[in-house]
């Protein structure tokens, strides 16, 4: 009987040894759940913003010629022969191949780069509320454009007259930035943040950023990063 005893306690210490020995194996697996639990709603978030472009100025579809093909996400544009079906509202551009972004601008300080790559016809900027959409003119501050342009080769600011610039190099992208308030557009080469041309005016009313091409290549917004900064209380 005592035998028994003995026999059965050795078969029980032997049991929870290898209970215990099994439990040490499995430690490296069990969850960190302070790693994975810990400021989660943030982590999926900061994960999103990784994956998700954020660009500052968007096209307006209803204001593009028809002959100018806007991209899916209406951050790119270039020029087809083939015009386009689309209605005939007063805020679409009919004679000439430009469009404007979808928000105005009427106080503060604004920036949007613009990829123009191998466009070798283009002009951007900025455009006031009310040019008129169904006559050809000028791109000029009289008529309520300020633009930088590039064709045949050259830049040019759309002053009046035009400016010749003179570059080193054809710049493949344009920083515009406007602040409404001081009464500035500046364009300039983010590569070395050079400027280029800056026009002066006293603005009265909203402001839209306005491109224009009569090429296939495409002019592209470009997304901006987005910070994320956390406060101390």
């Amino acid at each position: 009987m005592l035998f028994s005893f003995f026999q059965n306690f050795k078969a029980t210490q032997d049991r929870d040894r290898d209970i215990l020995d099994g439990l040490d194996d499995m430690s490296g697996s069990l969850i960190d759940v302070t790693k994975h639990l810990s400021n989660l709603k943030y982590r999926v978030w900061e994960k999103i913003l990784d994956n998700v472009d954020y660009t500052s100025v968007t096209l307006d579809p209803s204001t593009a010629h028809p002959c100018l093909v806007l991209s899916d996400d209406l951050t790119s544009l270039h020029y087809s022969k083939q015009p386009s079906c689309c209605p005939d509202n007063p805020e679409r551009f009919h004679v000439s191949a430009e469009v404007v972004g979808m928000t105005s601008l009427s106080s503060g300080s604004h920036h949007w780069v613009v990829e123009t790559g191998s466009n070798q016809d283009w002009l951007l900027g900025v455009a006031s509320l009310s040019v008129s959409r169904n006559a050809e003119v000028s791109a000029r501050p009289e008529n309520g454009f300020w633009t930088l342009c590039f064709r045949d080769g050259e830049l040019r600011a759309m002053s009046s007259p035009p400016t010749l610039l003179t570059v080193s190099r054809k710049p493949e992208r344009i920083k515009v930035h406007l602040d409404y308030n001081k009464g500035t557009v500046s364009f300039f080469d983010p590569v070395d943040n050079l400027l280029l041309y800056a026009f002066s005016h006293t603005f009265t009313e909203p402001l839209l950023p306005y491109f224009y091409t009569q090429n296939s290549h495409p002019l592209r917004i470009l997304p901006e990063k987005v910070l994320i900064t956390v406060l101390q209380q």
